[in-house]
Order: structure tokens, then sequence, then C-alpha cells
């Protein structure tokens, strides 16, 4: 889209526009609504003798094939959490490698994108906001060299996308509750589906980093500033946790469906306000859980992290989910197939709740000073 165009002319045009019709525009992503016929399906599969791959075809099989997962979908996007380039917080390239396989074997076209939250640290210890392009360039390419996405890319011969930066489209948000207008990278807006690919992750502000939250990793850092700062403000005038609303926006703006966890291990019991999050306990769950969205896969997924089924209606991301007519409103209303979640549930840590404090990380120009593109880990 000609980013020429202000965001008050979109408006203008997609109030006379058919859904989807406007230039840049795309149709919202299957989202649940509460007249659905059918009971959502998701899958809880156990990984045995380390073999992931196997565990990952027996997900996609328990929710009907790739057809029915897909939707018959040709070109496929795979978005895992690469927050960060720490392997105990971000997606196992194992996880995406084996989908991506079984994808291509059903000749769909596979690509795999991200938009990391990554981010210099300056001398007062606030994260910096920036848009610098050449930054964001080369942050994502260390991220994805240093958790070994390039080399399965190559491997599998697919594309990977950096979703901070290149041609990007208007997107509307039908009922939006943060803002009615996303910014995304052009591919998101060209794909058939969506795949979100978390780790399974408690968070300080919205209780769980799921499948609905690793959207914003496609929220471009040339708009948003990063780690998506603008977005967070913006939520946090919404309710206090700056990010469980725009998760729910994010879903709407974005054409996902199947959803695959990688819950081969979980981190959790966080206690300082970080970005991803990327600290915590990390503790071994041998899972793959996947479902037909991401909302009913993130609920089953808290309640194998040790939230009680009464407590999930409760959480912040599938509040807002309900206020905009999404459903499921609880685990009872959820087809779950292979292993009984009582039988893998865990009672993991929680983290510390904290709100998210907006203005607390410092804003800089377009580039920070003494700004380069290395982790937060000194790498």
């Amino acid at each position: 889209m000609d980013k020429s165009i202000s965001r008050r002319q979109f408006l203008k045009m997609t109030a006379t526009a058919a859904s989807g019709a406007a230039i840049g525009a795309i149709l919202p992503g299957p989202v649940l609504e509460a007249s659905a016929i059918s009971k959502p399906i998701v899958s809880v599969v156990k990984i045995k003798k380390g073999n992931i791959q196997s565990a990952v075809e027996q997900a996609i099989d328990l929710l009907g094939g790739v057809a029915t997962a897909t939707g018959n979908a040709e070109s496929i996007m795979l978005k895992p959490n690469l927050a960060v380039s720490k392997p105990d917080a971000t997606t196992d390239r194992a996880v995406v490698g084996a989908l991506a396989r079984v994808l291509k074997g059903k000749q769909k076209r596979v690509i795999i994108g991200e938009g990391s939250a990554l981010a210099p640290q300056l001398p007062n210890g606030m994260l910096c906001h920036t848009k610098d392009v050449e930054y964001l360039t080369t942050m994502q390419k260390r991220v994805f060299h240093k958790l070994g996405y390039t080399d399965l890319a190559k491997q599998l011969g697919i594309p990977l996308v950096n979703l901070h930066v290149g041609d990007m489209a208007f997107v509307p948000v039908e009922n939006f509750l943060v803002e009615p207008i996303v910014t995304l990278h052009k591919s998101l807006t060209q794909i058939d589906l969506l795949v979100s690919m978390p780790l399974l992750k408690t968070y300080q502000t919205s209780q769980i980093s799921l499948a609905m939250q690793n959207l914003w990793g496609t929220l471009p850092a040339t708009e948003y500033a990063n780690p998506r700062m603008v977005m967070h403000d913006a939520a946090a005038k919404v309710e206090a946790s700056g990010t469980a609303s725009a998760n729910v926006d994010l879903v709407r703006a974005n054409r996902v469906g199947l959803t695959v966890v990688d819950a081969t291990k979980a981190m959790h019991g966080q206690t300082i306000h970080g970005v991803g999050p990327h600290t915590g306990i990390v503790t071994k769950m041998n899972l793959i859980i996947a479902g037909t969205h991401p909302l009913p896969t993130d609920m089953v997924a808290a309640h194998i992290m040790g939230f009680d089924s009464n407590e999930i209606p409760q959480i912040g991301t599938f509040k807002w989910a309900r206020k905009v007519g999404m459903s499921p409103a609880g685990l009872d209303e959820i087809e779950i197939r292979g292993v009984k979640p009582a039988e893998v549930r865990r009672k993991l840590k929680r983290a510390e709740a904290l709100p998210w404090l907006s203005g607390r990380f410092a804003i800089a120009p377009e580039r920070c000073p003494g700004e380069t593109a290395v982790d937060e880990y000194g790498n």
C-alpha cells in the first residue's frame, strides 16, 4: 500500500468499502464467533523418545489432517516466538521444522516470518525505542542465525521474512479494542494462513504468553518502535496489562487459524518485567499442543500450565476476546483429542503480576545513542 495515504484517509475509504476491499486491507482471520455450531478442536500429544516430528504429525492428524487443519490454504506462514535470541525462551526450530515438513509434504508453500523484540540496553537499564531499519535488519538476521532458523530455512528450501522491514499494509480491525487500523508487513496480507507457533510461557502483564500474544511479532518496529512500545502504551489506555486487549485485535487483523504450541518445555515464574518474556524457570513438558484457532488452543495450553478451569475465563486475553464475541468461553466448549490434559497438567509457577508501565521505556530518535545490533547478552 502507498504509505503516503494517511490513516484518516484510509478510515474514510474503509467506511464506504466492503470489508477487505480497500487497498492494502485484508479479510479478517477465521475468528471464532459465539454462534459457531461445532466445537473447536485441540489436540494434545506426548513426545515419545524425543521424536518431535512424529508428535507434530500426530497432533495434525488428530485435528483431521492437513487439509482440515489448514482449511486447504496453499500459502502458509509459520510464526514462531523468537522474541530474543535465547533458546530457552523461544520456539524450538525442531517443532517449526516438523510442521514445515508436514505442510510441504502436502505441496503447501511455506515461509517463516518473525519480527523479534530484541532491543539494545541503554546505560540506565531502560530499553530504547527504535525504528531504525539498519538495526532491525541486522538484528533479525542475528536472531534467525543464532537460533538455527537460517540453517533450517536452507535445509527445507523455504524463505525467512523479517516482518519489521519492507513493504507494509494498513489492515482495519472491525470492532477494535485498541486501534482501528494496524500496520502489518505486506507478506501477511498475501498468505492464505498464518500459523502461530509459540513456546509455552507465563507472563507478567497478561498472565500467559501463548499463540495470541505471539502475534505481537507481526507488528513492525518501523511503525511501533521495538519492542512495540507504541502499541503497548495504546493498549494500556484501554486496560492495565497493556497487552491483553491488543492480543485480541491482532488475532482479528491476521489470517490465523491452525495453531501449534511448542510445549517441549515451558518458561514460567518470571519475577522481573522482561521482554518476551525471556527469563524464568524452564521445565521440560515433552508435549505438542495444536488447535484449529489460537483462542481455544491457548485455553487448553493455559490449563496444562496449571490454571484451573474456573480461572481460564478470567485470564485477561480471554475476557477481552469474549467482549468482541469470540468463543469459546471455557474449556467445556472445546473438544480435546489425544492425551487428556489431567494426565500431563503441571502446576507451573505463575509470573509476578505487573501492570504495563507506560512511559517506562526511553523514547529515543530514529537511532538510539551508540546503538549496535547486539543482544542483551552482549553477543
